[in-house]
Parts: C-alpha cells; sequence; structure tokens
C-alpha cells in the first residue's frame, strides 16, 4: 500500500511543483502507517516456517512465505554446506544494504534470512508466462546490470547469475537475490553457474567478475528471448560450444542489446561500468 502512495505522491507532485514540500511536510511523518507490516494478526505458529507454507527448495535452503509481507529463508538441512550458504546470505545481505536492484533483507541472522515477498515471483517464470512489452524488456535488461554492477562494487560475486535470480515487483522492476552461493570479499563461492550460464573455465578455479559478466550476457540474452541460450541440448553439448565461442543467435535482438550479450560471452568487458558506458 505503501507503494501506491509513493506513486500517487510522486504524480501529484509534478502537477503541483511549488506545493511538494508542503505536501512532504505534512504526510512524510505518518509514511510508516502504510508501511508497516501489520503481524499483530498473526500468532505465533504463523510465524514459524513449516511444511505448510514452504513455497521453494532450492540447493541450499528452502523458502517459507510467514505473511503478504514476508519470506523466510532457512538452512533446507543440517549439513554444513546448507549452514554456511545461510550464514553468507545473511552476511552479504546486510553487507549490500539497502538498494533498488537488491531484494530488501528484513532481517538476518545466523540461521535465517526474513525477505520481502514478491507476488510476482521470479523473472524467468515472469517471461513465460506474461507478454511483456519490448520497452519493458529493456527495462529489465537495464536493471539487471546495474543490479550486478552494484554488487560487483560492493566485492560480491554472485556466482549463478540467471534470470530466475531477480524478483519482478509490483512496479514491474526487478531485483536480484539468492546469495547462498555467492562470494563476499574474495571468500569461497558455494554455487556455480548452470551449463547455459557457464563461462568455460576449470571448475575448481574460484568465481569471478568475469564469470559474473558471462552469466550476465545469458541471463539478458533470457530476458529478450524467454527462454535460455541452447535451451534443450545437453548440458555437455552446450559447454562444448560455449568452449569452441559458438554462441546462440542474435539477430532477433535489437543491435545495441545483441552487442552488449555477444561481448559479455566473448570476455570484452572487464567490469559492468564498460556495459553502463555502451548503454549512456
Amino acid at each position: 500500500m505503501y507503494g501506491l502512495y509513493q506513486l500517487s505522491l510522486h504524480i501529484w507532485a509534478l502537477l503541483n511543483r511549488p506545493l511538494v514540500v508542503l505536501s512532504q511536510l505534512l504526510f512524510t511523518p505518518f509514511a510508516w502507517l502504510w508501511s508497516r507490516p501489520n503481524h499483530a494478526s498473526n500468532n505465533i505458529e504463523e510465524e514459524e516456517p513449516s511444511p505448510q507454507n514452504k513455497i521453494s527448495h532450492g540447493i541450499f535452503a528452502t523458502v517459507h512465505k510467514l505473511s503478504d509481507y514476508r519470506v523466510r529463508k532457512i538452512p533446507a538441512t543440517s549439513d554444513t554446506y546448507d549452514q554456511t550458504a545461510i550464514r553468507t546470505e545473511s552476511r552479504i545481505y546486510s553487507h549490500l544494504g539497502k538498494h533498488p536492484r537488491i531484494l530488501q533483507a528484513i532481517a538476518c541472522g545466523d540461521d535465517y534470512v526474513d525477505l520481502v515477498y514478491m507476488k510476482n515471483g521470479n523473472l524467468e517464470d515472469y517471461l513465460r508466462s506474461h507478454a511483456v512489452s519490448l520497452e519493458v524488456l529493456r527495462r529489465f535488461a537495464r536493471q539487471a546490470v546495474e543490479a550486478v554492477n552494484f554488487m560487483h562494487e560492493k566485492d560480491v560475486v554472485h556466482s549463478d547469475l540467471a534470470a530466475r535470480q531477480f524478483l519482478v515487483d509490483d512496479f514491474l522492476d526487478i531485483q536480484l537475490s539468492d546469495f547462498g552461493g555467492s562470494s563476499i570479499q574474495g571468500s569461497q563461492a558455494l554455487g556455480l553457474e548452470g551449463a547455459t550460464h557457464f563461462l568455460p573455465r576449470d571448475e575448481t578455479l574460484p568465481n569471478t567478475i568475469q564469470s559474473d559478466i558471462f552469466a550476465l550476457g545469458s541471463t539478458i540474452y533470457e530476458i529478450f528471448c524467454a527462454m535460455r541460450p541452447y535451451e534443450g541440448k545437453e548440458d555437455d553439448e552446450i559447454l562444448d560450444l560455449f568452449k569452441r565461442s559458438v554462441f546462440p543467435d542474435l539477430s532477433a535482438i535489437k543491435e545495441l542489446w545483441a552487442s552488449i550479450i555477444a561481448k559479455c560471452w566473448k570476455c570484452q568487458y572487464t567490469s559492468t561500468n564498460d556495459i553502463l558506458f555502451d548503454l549512456s
């Protein structure tokens, strides 16, 4: 509801610019009434993760919907890797802080992360189930670059970038999530990209900014094509094609974004700042 309040206030301000300051003085002190989640009606049982409120299950964690506002991510098992992943994710969300392109963490602990619930789900599923205009696709692509750029500036390597790792909010903006397999400040990453997003390399070597950028190229491809690169082919074949620098056809994608995808795949960018420069 707070989002609608913000939107209406911005529109009103554009039409009545001289009165903006007055409106902010009157309404801003009460904004918490819209933004504050109301958990008072939920009893303790509803606030705890359970098999009944589990909405997804990943390699390292399960996600439970605790309310229309909040989900909780907890280790999938008592396994050391699962426990390490949730601690890493908690640390990274705390380290990244608030940013429009990063999913907002509500609370972080050693064995859980509470996150804002995004009812539109992940970007991969959204693209496959909705007709999305070219304008919005371009916005998604740029926002994906912005998210990765911010993350890299904070010394985090995602290690498993893909469209499914971005969530779609109510205003059709996207936010990056799922940092359990990531690396922060040079730490060892637990994650690794799938074949369609994997920079050909020795799998025992650390994930890097360069491997993230390659995966970002495949993610942008997903955004414009609503499918993964070489979707339907076996992983070994995809890896071999990428290793030989044989990439999917990009003729259906507008020239600028096709060029950006190709340069990501060919390792012609040293940082995402270079991509933003191409977009400027």
